[in-house]
Protein backbone atom coordinates (compact mmCIF):
# COMPACT_ATOMS: atom_id res chain seq x y z
CA UNK A 1 0.00 0.00 0.00
CA UNK A 2 2.95 2.51 1.19
CA UNK A 3 4.17 1.56 -2.11
CA UNK A 4 1.66 2.45 -3.95
CA UNK A 5 0.99 6.02 -2.69
CA UNK A 6 5.01 6.66 -3.50
CA UNK A 7 4.21 5.76 -6.90
CA UNK A 8 1.17 7.96 -7.10
CA UNK A 9 2.75 10.43 -5.67
CA UNK A 10 5.48 10.88 -8.12
CA UNK A 11 3.09 10.51 -11.31
CA UNK A 12 1.74 13.57 -9.46
CA UNK A 13 5.06 15.51 -9.23
CA UNK A 14 6.18 14.29 -12.60
CA UNK A 15 2.52 15.71 -14.11
CA UNK A 16 2.97 19.07 -12.26
CA UNK A 17 6.46 19.14 -13.80
CA UNK A 18 5.36 18.83 -17.33
CA UNK A 19 2.79 21.20 -16.99
CA UNK A 20 4.77 23.91 -15.18
CA UNK A 21 7.61 23.63 -18.48
CA UNK A 22 4.39 23.56 -21.47
CA UNK A 23 3.10 27.07 -19.30
CA UNK A 24 6.66 28.84 -19.18
CA UNK A 25 6.69 27.95 -22.83
CA UNK A 26 5.57 30.81 -25.45
CA UNK A 27 4.34 30.47 -29.22
CA UNK A 28 7.13 32.35 -31.94
CA UNK A 29 6.17 32.91 -34.99
CA UNK A 30 8.66 33.10 -37.55
CA UNK A 31 10.21 33.06 -41.09
CA UNK A 32 13.09 32.12 -43.01
CA UNK A 33 13.76 33.52 -47.02
CA UNK A 34 16.44 33.05 -49.51
CA UNK A 35 17.75 35.64 -52.26
CA UNK A 36 16.96 32.69 -54.81
CA UNK A 37 16.37 29.37 -53.71
CA UNK A 38 12.57 27.82 -52.59
CA UNK A 39 12.34 27.90 -48.60
CA UNK A 40 9.80 25.41 -48.14
CA UNK A 41 9.99 22.50 -46.14
CA UNK A 42 13.06 24.51 -43.93
CA UNK A 43 13.64 22.03 -41.06
CA UNK A 44 13.53 24.23 -37.80
CA UNK A 45 14.70 22.48 -34.67
CA UNK A 46 13.81 23.31 -31.01
CA UNK A 47 17.21 21.60 -29.94
CA UNK A 48 16.42 22.78 -26.13
CA UNK A 49 12.94 21.02 -25.82
CA UNK A 50 13.61 18.56 -28.96
CA UNK A 51 10.59 19.94 -30.82
CA UNK A 52 10.47 20.69 -34.37
CA UNK A 53 8.65 21.77 -37.38
CA UNK A 54 8.98 23.18 -40.91
CA UNK A 55 7.83 25.74 -43.02
CA UNK A 56 5.31 26.29 -44.99
CA UNK A 57 5.24 27.43 -49.21
CA UNK A 58 6.49 30.99 -48.16
CA UNK A 59 8.51 29.90 -45.17
CA UNK A 60 6.97 30.42 -42.23
CA UNK A 61 6.49 28.49 -38.96
CA UNK A 62 5.48 28.50 -35.53
CA UNK A 63 7.36 26.69 -32.68
CA UNK A 64 6.96 26.61 -28.51
CA UNK A 65 10.06 28.31 -27.00
CA UNK A 66 11.48 30.05 -24.45
CA UNK A 67 14.42 32.35 -23.37
CA UNK A 68 17.82 30.72 -23.97
CA UNK A 69 16.73 27.77 -26.67
CA UNK A 70 18.32 27.29 -29.39
CA UNK A 71 16.67 26.82 -32.78
CA UNK A 72 18.46 25.22 -35.38
CA UNK A 73 17.78 25.55 -39.13
CA UNK A 74 18.58 23.15 -41.73
CA UNK A 75 17.76 22.18 -45.26
CA UNK A 76 19.80 20.34 -48.02
CA UNK A 77 20.00 23.31 -49.91
CA UNK A 78 20.90 26.12 -47.30
CA UNK A 79 23.91 26.23 -45.05
CA UNK A 80 22.95 25.12 -41.31
CA UNK A 81 21.93 27.84 -38.79
CA UNK A 82 21.40 28.47 -35.55
CA UNK A 83 19.98 30.96 -33.74
CA UNK A 84 20.29 31.46 -29.43
CA UNK A 85 16.89 33.03 -28.41
CA UNK A 86 17.04 36.39 -26.35
CA UNK A 87 14.69 38.22 -24.29
CA UNK A 88 14.30 41.18 -27.26
CA UNK A 89 13.28 38.14 -29.64
CA UNK A 90 10.46 36.78 -26.98
CA UNK A 91 9.38 40.21 -26.76
CA UNK A 92 8.83 40.75 -30.58
CA UNK A 93 6.89 37.47 -30.61
CA UNK A 94 8.60 36.81 -34.20
CA UNK A 95 12.06 36.33 -35.68
CA UNK A 96 13.13 36.37 -39.61
CA UNK A 97 15.80 34.45 -40.61
CA UNK A 98 18.31 34.87 -44.05
CA UNK A 99 19.31 31.37 -45.37
CA UNK A 100 22.56 31.34 -47.29
CA UNK A 101 22.74 28.70 -50.66
CA UNK A 102 25.28 25.88 -49.85
CA UNK A 103 27.81 25.15 -53.15
CA UNK A 104 28.44 22.01 -53.57
CA UNK A 105 32.26 22.19 -54.59
CA UNK A 106 34.58 18.99 -55.83
CA UNK A 107 38.01 18.97 -53.78
CA UNK A 108 40.31 18.00 -56.24
CA UNK A 109 39.61 17.45 -59.95
CA UNK A 110 42.64 15.43 -61.69
CA UNK A 111 42.67 15.19 -65.24
CA UNK A 112 45.71 14.11 -67.19
CA UNK A 113 44.63 13.69 -71.05
CA UNK A 114 47.12 13.79 -73.35
CA UNK A 115 50.07 12.50 -71.07
CA UNK A 116 50.24 15.71 -69.27
CA UNK A 117 51.72 15.14 -65.54
CA UNK A 118 49.61 18.30 -64.32
CA UNK A 119 52.93 20.15 -63.23
CA UNK A 120 52.44 23.12 -65.71
CA UNK A 121 55.93 24.24 -65.88
CA UNK A 122 57.04 20.69 -67.33
CA UNK A 123 53.56 20.43 -69.13
CA UNK A 124 54.27 23.73 -70.87
CA UNK A 125 57.74 22.67 -72.41
CA UNK A 126 55.42 19.97 -73.97
CA UNK A 127 52.26 21.66 -75.70
CA UNK A 128 53.49 23.66 -78.60
CA UNK A 129 51.99 27.04 -79.15
CA UNK A 130 50.87 28.13 -82.69
CA UNK A 131 50.42 31.75 -84.22
CA UNK A 132 47.35 33.84 -82.77
CA UNK A 133 44.47 33.32 -84.43
CA UNK A 134 42.06 36.76 -84.32
CA UNK A 135 40.02 38.30 -86.71
CA UNK A 136 43.21 39.80 -88.97
CA UNK A 137 44.85 36.47 -89.30
CA UNK A 138 41.29 34.39 -90.58
CA UNK A 139 40.62 37.74 -93.34
CA UNK A 140 37.50 38.66 -91.19
CA UNK A 141 37.00 42.32 -90.07
CA UNK A 142 36.95 43.73 -86.70
CA UNK A 143 33.34 43.44 -84.78
CA UNK A 144 33.70 47.50 -84.39
CA UNK A 145 33.98 48.00 -87.84
CA UNK A 146 31.50 48.22 -90.63
CA UNK A 147 32.78 47.69 -93.76
CA UNK A 148 30.52 49.70 -96.79
CA UNK A 149 30.66 49.78 -100.59
CA UNK A 150 34.54 50.86 -101.39
CA UNK A 151 35.64 51.77 -97.94
CA UNK A 152 35.96 50.90 -94.30
CA UNK A 153 34.58 53.13 -91.76
CA UNK A 154 34.47 53.00 -87.92
CA UNK A 155 31.99 55.02 -85.18
CA UNK A 156 33.30 56.83 -82.35
CA UNK A 157 30.53 58.09 -79.43
CA UNK A 158 30.74 61.69 -78.91
CA UNK A 159 27.82 62.36 -76.91
CA UNK A 160 24.76 60.83 -75.53
CA UNK A 161 23.15 63.02 -79.00
CA UNK A 162 25.92 62.07 -81.79
CA UNK A 163 27.89 59.99 -83.14
CA UNK A 164 31.18 60.51 -85.20
CA UNK A 165 31.90 58.41 -87.87
CA UNK A 166 35.39 58.51 -89.70
CA UNK A 167 37.04 56.37 -92.35
CA UNK A 168 38.64 55.91 -96.09
CA UNK A 169 37.89 54.86 -99.26
CA UNK A 170 39.51 51.99 -100.31
CA UNK A 171 39.69 53.06 -104.10
CA UNK A 172 40.65 56.88 -104.15
CA UNK A 173 41.98 56.67 -100.35
CA UNK A 174 39.78 60.03 -99.59
CA UNK A 175 38.71 60.04 -95.97
CA UNK A 176 34.51 60.20 -94.95
CA UNK A 177 34.01 61.93 -91.98
CA UNK A 178 29.79 62.90 -90.55
CA UNK A 179 27.87 63.45 -87.52
CA UNK A 180 25.55 60.87 -87.40
CA UNK A 181 22.71 62.34 -84.74
CA UNK A 182 20.62 60.54 -82.20
CA UNK A 183 17.20 61.42 -83.00
CA UNK A 184 15.00 59.05 -80.61
CA UNK A 185 17.57 59.92 -77.92
CA UNK A 186 17.12 63.79 -78.42
CA UNK A 187 13.10 63.55 -78.71
CA UNK A 188 13.07 61.78 -75.59
CA UNK A 189 15.09 64.47 -73.69
CA UNK A 190 12.88 67.14 -75.17
CA UNK A 191 9.42 65.30 -74.85
CA UNK A 192 10.68 64.30 -71.13
CA UNK A 193 10.30 60.69 -71.76
CA UNK A 194 13.81 60.40 -70.32
CA UNK A 195 12.66 61.89 -66.87
CA UNK A 196 9.32 59.87 -66.88
CA UNK A 197 11.24 56.41 -67.44
CA UNK A 198 14.11 58.24 -64.47
CA UNK A 199 10.65 58.24 -62.33
CA UNK A 200 9.13 55.02 -63.48
CA UNK A 201 12.42 53.20 -62.66
CA UNK A 202 12.71 55.21 -59.05
CA UNK A 203 8.89 54.32 -58.21
CA UNK A 204 9.43 50.33 -58.75
CA UNK A 205 12.61 50.33 -57.00
CA UNK A 206 10.81 51.92 -53.90
CA UNK A 207 8.06 49.17 -54.42
CA UNK A 208 10.05 46.43 -54.11
CA UNK A 209 11.96 47.78 -51.35
CA UNK A 210 8.65 48.21 -49.34
CA UNK A 211 7.52 44.78 -50.66
CA UNK A 212 10.82 43.00 -49.28
CA UNK A 213 10.67 45.10 -45.81
CA UNK A 214 7.18 43.68 -45.03
CA UNK A 215 8.09 40.09 -45.93
CA UNK A 216 10.85 40.89 -42.93
CA UNK A 217 7.41 40.74 -39.71
CA UNK A 218 4.89 38.65 -40.08
CA UNK A 219 1.27 40.25 -40.53
CA UNK A 220 0.45 39.94 -37.09
CA UNK A 221 3.31 41.11 -35.67
CA UNK A 222 1.84 44.70 -37.26
CA UNK A 223 -1.90 43.97 -36.52
CA UNK A 224 -1.05 42.74 -32.75
CA UNK A 225 1.95 44.39 -31.32
CA UNK A 226 1.85 47.86 -33.25
CA UNK A 227 -2.16 48.08 -34.09
CA UNK A 228 -2.04 48.86 -37.79
CA UNK A 229 -4.92 47.22 -39.80
CA UNK A 230 -3.84 44.35 -41.86
CA UNK A 231 -4.69 47.22 -45.17
CA UNK A 232 -3.17 49.93 -44.04
CA UNK A 233 0.41 47.38 -43.39
CA UNK A 234 1.93 48.86 -46.79
CA UNK A 235 0.60 52.40 -46.04
CA UNK A 236 2.31 52.34 -42.71
CA UNK A 237 5.87 51.40 -44.22
CA UNK A 238 5.71 53.82 -47.01
CA UNK A 239 4.70 56.69 -43.97
CA UNK A 240 7.86 55.60 -42.11
CA UNK A 241 10.08 55.26 -44.86
CA UNK A 242 9.99 58.73 -45.20
CA UNK A 243 10.99 59.41 -41.68
CA UNK A 244 14.17 61.14 -40.63
CA UNK A 245 16.83 58.32 -40.20
CA UNK A 246 14.89 55.18 -41.58
CA UNK A 247 17.09 55.02 -44.28
CA UNK A 248 19.91 55.13 -41.70
CA UNK A 249 18.62 52.11 -39.68
CA UNK A 250 17.75 50.12 -42.97
CA UNK A 251 21.45 50.63 -43.87
CA UNK A 252 22.93 48.82 -40.25
CA UNK A 253 20.19 45.62 -41.33
CA UNK A 254 19.23 45.70 -37.67
CA UNK A 255 16.24 44.16 -37.02
CA UNK A 256 15.52 44.91 -33.37
CA UNK A 257 16.38 48.69 -34.05
CA UNK A 258 14.12 48.84 -36.84
CA UNK A 259 11.32 47.52 -35.07
CA UNK A 260 11.79 50.30 -32.35
CA UNK A 261 11.89 52.95 -34.75
CA UNK A 262 8.82 51.76 -36.28
CA UNK A 263 6.77 50.89 -32.91
CA UNK A 264 8.09 54.45 -32.20
CA UNK A 265 6.03 56.22 -35.62
CA UNK A 266 3.33 53.79 -34.87
CA UNK A 267 1.67 55.63 -32.57
CA UNK A 268 1.90 58.92 -34.18
CA UNK A 269 0.88 56.94 -37.60
CA UNK A 270 -2.36 55.72 -36.05
CA UNK A 271 -3.37 59.31 -34.47
CA UNK A 272 -2.63 60.97 -37.92
CA UNK A 273 -4.92 58.56 -39.39
CA UNK A 274 -7.52 58.31 -36.88
CA UNK A 275 -7.42 54.78 -36.21
CA UNK A 276 -5.69 54.64 -32.67
CA UNK A 277 -8.86 54.21 -31.16
CA UNK A 278 -10.42 52.06 -33.55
Amino acid sequence: MQLYKKVLVLKVLLTLCLISNAQSRTELEGRVYSIEAEVMGTHVVNRSSQRATITDGNGFFTIPVEMGDTLIFTAVQFRRKELILTQEILDLKTVTILLEETLTELKEVVVTPYNLSGNIDKDLSKIKIGPLVDASSLGLLDKNTRRMANGFLQTLRLSKYADLVIGYDTLTLEPKIYLVPKIIKIYDDISGNTKKFETYAAIENEITFVEHLRLQYTDAAFTQDLKIPEQNIIDFINYCSFATGFEKIVSTDDQLKLWEFMRDKSSVYLANTKMDGE
